[in-house]
């Protein structure tokens, strides 16, 4: 029996919030409806401005109740999903006779038409971000939003922070330590396993394809090629590695503005053992995660990169830069990998260096399981069954 009505307003199916909402149908006392306001992500969508189209290959409108929303595109306001107002919400929120209303950040058109409506409806509202200060660079636009931003967030109810991080960025801009969830963010660590499970050989198989040598360490980026994502600081350390001679290669998996720059730096680095997958959907992603002896996040900053929780879902230990969210509660004092010093190639060398160790690498993988369990769609479902307890009862009080 569902205990409580949940609207969760969004601006287009999402391929890492879908199975949430998938979840929360079938495993929790939460009836949740989400209303989107394009169809971004179900036709077939061009990366960036070079090659590359995808469209993603796992179900994004299955197992749970949706509805498109009409909307109209603000002018002067970049799109695709974030510039669009879902002018048909009104309507449907106030027949639904919701709990709860959900939405994500502040920056976009669905989130504060929501925000705004679940005002005047009386409907409680949850705000879910990503933020953090961690290595953030304080340009005038953002002094100006934070001169701003105390008096927005007293519009919200409550607050689910996906990570410590988070949950400072909000504390820090007057939110009361009350008011906030902590509600770790994660994927769906069951449907890695059952991939895995559906071909257990498969990884083996990619080293063999990837011509891994005996002994060798596999280190894999899997992440757009652009410059937040610092993979050129991953080419400079791999090539100091390769230059000491050490037993490791590097598959780069992901497409961006900055692939063709990063192949002619990995040639003028004359690195031998680098290789270039490209692209890889959601459905094969698993087999990489588990072929890969260390999965290497080396971000000039990362609200939180949930490439993380996927590489861990699989059994595979992290390196990460000390400006990636994930780090904070996923890797740092949880021995699954190493935190280095963001921009400093030597830096992540030396991460690099030790992970090659192999006793190391057991002692990271050891202690995943624990930390997948904390960051799962059951903690997060249960956080967010309490939160709209907790509101339903100030309210009514």
């Amino acid at each position: 029996m569902k205990n409580f009505r949940l609207a969760v307003v969004d601006t287009n199916p999402v391929q890492y919030r879908v199975p949430f909402w998938r979840y929360l149908s079938e495993h929790s006392p939460i009836d949740v409806t989400v209303f989107y306001a394009t169809d971004v992500g179900l036709v077939p969508h061009r990366m960036d401005a070079s090659r590359t189209t995808w469209v993603w290959d796992i179900p994004l409108l299955d197992g749970y109740r949706y509805e498109f929303v009409e909307s109209l595109p603000v002018p002067l306001v970049p799109g695709p999903t974030a510039n669009r107002l879902p002018l048909g919400l009104l309507r449907r929120l106030d027949r639904g006779k919701f709990d709860a209303m959900l939405v994500f950040g502040y920056q976009n058109g669905p989130a504060l038409l929501g925000g705004s409506l679940a005002a005047i409806l009386g409907i409680p509202l949850i705000l879910r971000g990503e933020s953090h200060d961690v290595g953030r660079r304080r340009t005038l636009r953002s002094k100006v939003k934070d001169l701003l931003l105390p008096w927005m967030l007293r519009v919200p109810d409550a607050y689910l922070a996906i990570g410590k991080w988070n949950r400072q960025y909000w504390e820090d801009r007057g939110v009361p330590p009350s008011k906030i969830w902590v509600a770790l963010y994660a994927v769906d660590n069951d449907r890695f396993r059952r991939r895995l499970a559906d071909d257990p050989e498969r990884p083996q198989r990619l080293r063999g394809d990837w011509s891994v040598r005996a002994g060798e360490t596999v280190f894999l980026y899997c992440a757009r090629l652009e410059a937040v994502k610092a993979a050129d600081l991953l080419l400079d350390a791999f090539a100091r590695l390769e230059s000491r001679g050490a037993n490791a290669q590097l598959i780069v998996v992901g497409s961006g503005p900055q692939e063709d720059m990063l192949k002619r730096r990995a040639r003028e680095l004359g690195l031998r053992r680098v290789r270039w997958l490209g692209f890889v959907n959601q459905a094969d992603l698993p087999f990489h995660f588990r072929a890969a002896d260390v999965m290497v996040l080396p971000s000039r900053f990362e609200p939180w990169g949930l490439v993380v929780n996927e590489a861990m879902a699989c059994g595979t230990p992290c390196i990460v830069s000390d400006v990636v969210g994930a780090g904070a509660d996923l890797v740092a004092e949880q021995n699954t990998g190493l935190v280095f010093r963001h921009d400093d190639p030597l830096a992540l060398t030396h991460a690099l260096e030790m992970a090659l160790d192999d006793r190391r690498r057991a002692v990271w993988r050891a202690a995943i399981p624990n930390v997948v369990d904390r960051a799962s769609y059951r903690q997060n479902a249960d956080a967010m069954a309490d939160c709209i307890a907790h509101l339903n009862q100030q309210r009514d009080s």
